[in-house]
């Protein structure tokens, strides 16, 4: 996976007061007021209710040109499959990096109907033999446009649960630098990943997520 470093100080207060929240004796959460922070859950039923749900939706949907997508897993019934495959229908570039395992070949198939580009298991560019498991749930849009941005989080986006129930924490970054990084790993493992999707018997998931890990840093 990917991890930034958000040197914010508005974000880090905001940040540090979810953790003091959630640290016996618990209190409330707070009313996040960072729109660089993805907060879940944001099912209606929580209070105060995240904003993942929302900014995830506007992320996809926002892409004008490029969407690159790392899957961990993707479900057949994810809110956020159909608007992705609307995206690749509306002719932006969308490519999306899976494993072979935990991807229904239903939920492939909208994507590839729609002219996604999916591939799966990328192999370590140090070790050719390894296929790695992709833990990742970065996005990144619009790479090299005025608009450009990434989300880097612990919201697995297409699973449901993820964003609607589970405390997660994720964060946009605009900053060049670390988008440039990111943008070079995922076209690596692109690169090395393979066409078809391997049975879940025959899929080796061996090592965490994208090749040649970049330190990224970013100011929030």
């Amino acid at each position: 996976g990917f991890a930034v470093v958000d040197s914010n100080p508005d974000d880090v207060a905001m940040i540090s007061a979810y953790f003091d929240a959630n640290w016996p004796p618990f209190k409330p959460w707070p009313v996040s007021n960072r729109a660089s922070l993805v907060w879940s859950p944001s099912g209606i039923e929580y209070s105060p209710v995240g904003n993942s749900v929302a900014v995830l939706t506007d992320f996809i949907d926002n892409s004008k040109k490029t969407l690159d997508i790392y899957a961990e897993t993707i479900q057949d019934d994810s809110f956020l499959l159909q608007h992705v495959a609307d995206r690749a229908k509306a002719g932006v570039k969308v490519r999306v990096i899976a494993n072979s395992s935990g991807q229904p070949p239903a939920a492939i198939e909208v994507l590839r109907k729609a002219g996604a580009q999916v591939k799966f298991d990328p192999t370590n560019a140090m070790a050719p033999d390894a296929v790695m498991y992709v833990h990742s749930k970065t996005m990144l849009s619009d790479v090299g446009e005025a608009n450009q941005v990434a989300f880097v989080g612990s919201q697995n986006e297409f699973i449901n649960e993820s964003p609607e129930a589970i405390l997660e924490l994720g964060t946009l970054v605009k900053d060049k630098s670390t988008i440039d990084k990111i943008q070079d790993t995922f076209n690596t493992d692109f690169s090395r990943s393979q066409d078809n999707q391997a049975s879940p018997s025959a899929s080796t998931a061996s090592s965490s997520s994208a090749s040649s890990q970049p330190s990224a840093s970013s100011g929030g």
